[in-house]
Protein backbone atom coordinates (compact mmCIF):
# COMPACT_ATOMS: atom_id res chain seq x y z
CA UNK A 1 0.00 0.00 0.00
CA UNK A 2 1.17 3.54 -0.78
CA UNK A 3 -0.22 6.83 0.46
CA UNK A 4 0.53 10.40 -0.57
CA UNK A 5 0.76 12.89 2.30
CA UNK A 6 2.27 16.31 3.02
CA UNK A 7 4.62 17.31 5.80
CA UNK A 8 2.87 19.77 8.16
CA UNK A 9 4.30 22.08 10.79
CA UNK A 10 3.60 21.05 14.38
CA UNK A 11 4.12 22.88 17.66
CA UNK A 12 7.04 20.69 18.78
CA UNK A 13 7.65 18.33 15.86
CA UNK A 14 6.73 18.41 12.17
CA UNK A 15 4.24 15.70 11.24
CA UNK A 16 2.51 13.80 8.44
CA UNK A 17 -1.23 13.12 8.62
CA UNK A 18 -2.79 10.04 7.00
CA UNK A 19 -6.46 9.11 6.84
CA UNK A 20 -7.90 6.95 9.64
CA UNK A 21 -9.89 4.98 7.05
CA UNK A 22 -7.14 2.95 5.33
CA UNK A 23 -6.33 -0.66 4.48
CA UNK A 24 -2.79 -0.73 5.83
CA UNK A 25 -0.30 0.91 8.18
CA UNK A 26 -1.71 -0.18 11.56
CA UNK A 27 -0.87 1.92 14.61
CA UNK A 28 2.69 1.22 15.71
CA UNK A 29 3.95 0.07 12.31
CA UNK A 30 7.19 1.48 10.91
CA UNK A 31 7.14 3.23 7.53
CA UNK A 32 9.76 4.62 5.17
CA UNK A 33 9.41 8.29 4.21
CA UNK A 34 11.07 9.65 1.08
CA UNK A 35 10.40 12.56 -1.31
CA UNK A 36 8.05 11.79 -4.17
CA UNK A 37 10.69 12.83 -6.69
CA UNK A 38 12.80 9.80 -5.73
CA UNK A 39 10.03 7.28 -6.35
CA UNK A 40 8.43 8.77 -9.48
CA UNK A 41 7.85 6.28 -12.25
CA UNK A 42 10.81 6.61 -14.62
CA UNK A 43 9.20 4.86 -17.59
CA UNK A 44 6.53 7.57 -18.02
CA UNK A 45 7.72 10.83 -19.54
CA UNK A 46 5.62 13.99 -19.23
CA UNK A 47 5.54 16.89 -21.67
CA UNK A 48 4.08 20.15 -20.27
CA UNK A 49 2.54 22.67 -22.67
CA UNK A 50 2.36 26.26 -21.39
CA UNK A 51 2.93 24.98 -17.84
CA UNK A 52 5.76 26.75 -16.04
CA UNK A 53 5.76 24.74 -12.82
CA UNK A 54 3.74 21.98 -11.17
CA UNK A 55 4.01 20.76 -7.59
CA UNK A 56 5.99 17.49 -7.27
CA UNK A 57 3.02 15.71 -5.69
CA UNK A 58 0.90 16.54 -8.74
CA UNK A 59 3.59 15.28 -11.12
CA UNK A 60 3.69 12.06 -9.15
CA UNK A 61 -0.09 11.72 -9.36
CA UNK A 62 -0.06 12.41 -13.11
CA UNK A 63 2.66 9.82 -13.69
CA UNK A 64 0.77 7.28 -11.61
CA UNK A 65 -2.46 7.99 -13.47
CA UNK A 66 -0.74 7.74 -16.84
CA UNK A 67 0.94 4.47 -15.98
CA UNK A 68 -2.31 2.99 -14.65
CA UNK A 69 -4.28 4.07 -17.74
CA UNK A 70 -1.64 2.95 -20.23
CA UNK A 71 -1.41 -0.44 -18.54
CA UNK A 72 -5.11 -0.96 -19.35
CA UNK A 73 -5.53 0.76 -22.70
CA UNK A 74 -3.37 1.96 -25.57
CA UNK A 75 -3.16 5.69 -26.20
CA UNK A 76 -1.65 8.93 -24.98
CA UNK A 77 -2.75 10.55 -21.73
CA UNK A 78 -3.49 14.28 -21.44
CA UNK A 79 -4.17 16.01 -18.10
CA UNK A 80 -5.65 19.51 -18.17
CA UNK A 81 -7.96 21.81 -16.20
CA UNK A 82 -7.89 23.22 -12.68
CA UNK A 83 -5.70 20.39 -11.35
CA UNK A 84 -2.74 22.05 -13.05
CA UNK A 85 -3.33 25.45 -11.43
CA UNK A 86 -0.92 26.42 -8.62
CA UNK A 87 -2.04 25.20 -5.20
CA UNK A 88 -4.46 22.48 -4.23
CA UNK A 89 -7.86 24.03 -4.89
CA UNK A 90 -9.38 21.70 -7.46
CA UNK A 91 -12.51 19.53 -7.60
CA UNK A 92 -11.34 16.75 -9.89
CA UNK A 93 -8.66 15.70 -12.34
CA UNK A 94 -9.60 16.08 -16.02
CA UNK A 95 -7.96 13.39 -18.13
CA UNK A 96 -8.21 12.58 -21.83
CA UNK A 97 -7.10 9.26 -23.24
CA UNK A 98 -6.26 9.92 -26.89
CA UNK A 99 -7.23 6.68 -28.58
CA UNK A 100 -8.81 5.18 -31.67
CA UNK A 101 -11.99 4.52 -29.66
CA UNK A 102 -14.16 7.09 -27.88
CA UNK A 103 -16.48 7.52 -24.90
CA UNK A 104 -16.36 7.85 -21.11
CA UNK A 105 -14.41 4.87 -19.86
CA UNK A 106 -16.13 4.35 -16.51
CA UNK A 107 -14.30 1.16 -15.50
CA UNK A 108 -10.86 2.73 -15.72
CA UNK A 109 -12.11 5.95 -14.13
CA UNK A 110 -13.51 4.15 -11.08
CA UNK A 111 -10.33 2.14 -10.66
CA UNK A 112 -8.25 5.30 -10.81
CA UNK A 113 -10.43 6.93 -8.16
CA UNK A 114 -9.93 3.91 -5.91
CA UNK A 115 -6.17 4.05 -6.40
CA UNK A 116 -5.73 7.80 -5.88
CA UNK A 117 -8.67 8.86 -3.70
CA UNK A 118 -9.28 11.66 -6.20
CA UNK A 119 -12.30 12.32 -8.40
CA UNK A 120 -11.20 11.46 -11.94
CA UNK A 121 -13.04 12.71 -15.04
CA UNK A 122 -11.70 10.45 -17.79
CA UNK A 123 -12.79 10.75 -21.43
CA UNK A 124 -11.59 8.77 -24.44
CA UNK A 125 -11.28 10.78 -27.65
CA UNK A 126 -9.89 10.18 -31.10
CA UNK A 127 -7.53 12.83 -32.44
CA UNK A 128 -10.10 14.13 -35.00
CA UNK A 129 -12.69 14.59 -32.23
CA UNK A 130 -10.15 16.34 -30.03
CA UNK A 131 -9.22 18.75 -32.81
CA UNK A 132 -12.90 19.39 -33.58
CA UNK A 133 -13.52 20.26 -29.93
CA UNK A 134 -10.60 22.70 -29.90
CA UNK A 135 -11.82 24.25 -33.16
CA UNK A 136 -15.44 24.79 -32.06
CA UNK A 137 -15.57 24.98 -28.24
CA UNK A 138 -13.99 28.12 -26.69
CA UNK A 139 -13.75 26.74 -23.16
CA UNK A 140 -12.28 23.42 -24.27
CA UNK A 141 -9.79 25.26 -26.48
CA UNK A 142 -8.82 27.44 -23.51
CA UNK A 143 -8.34 24.49 -21.15
CA UNK A 144 -6.33 22.49 -23.69
CA UNK A 145 -4.00 25.47 -24.11
CA UNK A 146 -2.39 24.37 -20.83
CA UNK A 147 -1.87 20.65 -20.41
CA UNK A 148 0.58 17.89 -19.53
CA UNK A 149 0.73 14.85 -21.83
CA UNK A 150 2.67 11.63 -22.22
CA UNK A 151 3.66 12.75 -25.72
CA UNK A 152 4.64 16.13 -27.10
CA UNK A 153 1.61 17.31 -29.08
CA UNK A 154 0.76 20.49 -30.95
CA UNK A 155 -2.94 20.91 -31.63
CA UNK A 156 -3.10 23.02 -34.78
CA UNK A 157 -6.87 23.44 -35.11
CA UNK A 158 -8.27 26.39 -37.05
CA UNK A 159 -11.15 28.01 -35.20
CA UNK A 160 -14.59 27.21 -36.59
CA UNK A 161 -17.17 29.82 -35.58
CA UNK A 162 -20.38 27.83 -35.23
CA UNK A 163 -22.59 30.68 -34.01
CA UNK A 164 -25.49 28.48 -32.87
CA UNK A 165 -23.08 26.45 -30.76
CA UNK A 166 -21.45 29.63 -29.45
CA UNK A 167 -24.90 30.90 -28.46
CA UNK A 168 -25.45 27.76 -26.37
CA UNK A 169 -22.09 28.31 -24.68
CA UNK A 170 -22.91 31.97 -24.02
CA UNK A 171 -26.18 31.09 -22.27
CA UNK A 172 -24.15 29.37 -19.53
CA UNK A 173 -22.91 32.83 -18.48
CA UNK A 174 -26.16 34.73 -18.97
CA UNK A 175 -27.40 34.83 -15.37
CA UNK A 176 -24.11 35.89 -13.78
CA UNK A 177 -25.21 39.38 -12.69
CA UNK A 178 -28.77 38.37 -11.73
CA UNK A 179 -27.61 35.45 -9.54
CA UNK A 180 -24.38 37.04 -8.31
CA UNK A 181 -25.26 37.13 -4.59
CA UNK A 182 -26.49 33.53 -4.55
CA UNK A 183 -23.46 31.90 -6.19
CA UNK A 184 -20.32 30.45 -4.69
CA UNK A 185 -16.96 31.78 -5.84
CA UNK A 186 -16.25 28.69 -7.94
CA UNK A 187 -19.54 29.13 -9.83
CA UNK A 188 -18.80 32.79 -10.54
CA UNK A 189 -15.32 31.90 -11.74
CA UNK A 190 -16.71 29.33 -14.22
CA UNK A 191 -19.20 31.80 -15.70
CA UNK A 192 -16.63 34.57 -16.10
CA UNK A 193 -14.05 32.14 -17.50
CA UNK A 194 -16.59 30.89 -20.04
CA UNK A 195 -17.47 34.42 -21.19
CA UNK A 196 -13.82 35.47 -21.45
CA UNK A 197 -13.03 32.35 -23.49
CA UNK A 198 -15.88 33.10 -25.91
CA UNK A 199 -14.76 36.71 -26.31
CA UNK A 200 -11.15 35.71 -27.10
CA UNK A 201 -12.26 32.84 -29.32
CA UNK A 202 -14.55 34.93 -31.55
CA UNK A 203 -11.98 37.70 -31.95
CA UNK A 204 -9.30 35.22 -32.96
CA UNK A 205 -7.02 36.13 -30.06
CA UNK A 206 -4.40 33.73 -28.74
CA UNK A 207 -5.14 32.52 -25.22
CA UNK A 208 -2.53 33.63 -22.65
CA UNK A 209 0.13 31.02 -21.97
CA UNK A 210 -0.26 31.73 -18.26
CA UNK A 211 -3.69 30.07 -18.21
CA UNK A 212 -7.30 30.86 -17.32
CA UNK A 213 -6.60 33.31 -14.50
CA UNK A 214 -4.52 35.44 -16.86
CA UNK A 215 -7.31 35.34 -19.44
CA UNK A 216 -9.87 36.57 -16.90
CA UNK A 217 -7.54 39.30 -15.64
CA UNK A 218 -6.78 40.44 -19.21
CA UNK A 219 -10.48 40.58 -20.05
CA UNK A 220 -11.56 42.36 -16.88
CA UNK A 221 -8.93 43.65 -14.44
CA UNK A 222 -5.89 42.39 -12.56
CA UNK A 223 -6.77 40.23 -9.56
CA UNK A 224 -10.31 39.48 -10.77
CA UNK A 225 -9.77 35.71 -11.02
CA UNK A 226 -8.36 35.38 -7.50
CA UNK A 227 -11.10 37.50 -5.98
CA UNK A 228 -13.78 35.55 -7.83
CA UNK A 229 -12.33 32.27 -6.55
CA UNK A 230 -12.21 33.63 -3.00
CA UNK A 231 -15.70 35.12 -3.47
CA UNK A 232 -14.53 38.57 -2.34
CA UNK A 233 -15.26 40.47 -5.56
CA UNK A 234 -18.15 42.95 -5.30
CA UNK A 235 -20.81 42.94 -8.00
CA UNK A 236 -20.37 46.65 -8.67
CA UNK A 237 -16.69 46.08 -9.49
CA UNK A 238 -17.43 43.79 -12.42
CA UNK A 239 -21.04 44.45 -13.45
CA UNK A 240 -20.43 47.18 -16.03
CA UNK A 241 -17.51 45.50 -17.79
CA UNK A 242 -19.21 42.09 -17.70
CA UNK A 243 -22.32 43.42 -19.41
CA UNK A 244 -20.18 45.15 -22.04
CA UNK A 245 -18.37 41.91 -22.91
CA UNK A 246 -21.56 39.81 -22.77
CA UNK A 247 -23.61 42.22 -24.91
CA UNK A 248 -20.81 42.52 -27.47
CA UNK A 249 -20.47 38.73 -27.74
CA UNK A 250 -24.23 38.24 -27.96
CA UNK A 251 -24.56 40.88 -30.68
CA UNK A 252 -21.84 39.25 -32.78
CA UNK A 253 -23.32 35.77 -32.29
CA UNK A 254 -26.85 36.84 -33.25
CA UNK A 255 -25.46 38.59 -36.34
CA UNK A 256 -23.60 35.42 -37.27
CA UNK A 257 -26.74 33.31 -36.87
CA UNK A 258 -28.78 35.81 -38.93
CA UNK A 259 -26.19 35.97 -41.70
CA UNK A 260 -26.05 32.18 -41.82
CA UNK A 261 -29.83 31.92 -42.11
CA UNK A 262 -29.92 34.47 -44.93
CA UNK A 263 -27.23 32.61 -46.89
CA UNK A 264 -29.37 29.48 -46.82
Amino acid sequence: MELIARVSTGSRMDQIYIAKQRDGFPIGSYVLIKPLETVAKENIKLFPHNIAQVEPVKLYIIKSLAQSIKSRHEGEVIVFGSFLNPGFRFNDVDVILLSSTEGAYGTIGKKLEEETGLKIHLTMLSEPSLLKGIATDPLFALLMNNHIATKRMMFDAKRDLNFKLLDLHLQKSKMFIENFEMMAGSEKLKMVRNLAAIEYFMKGKKFPKQGTDALIDHTFSKGTALRLRDNTLLKEEIKKRYRQVFDSAQKEILKGISDGAQQK
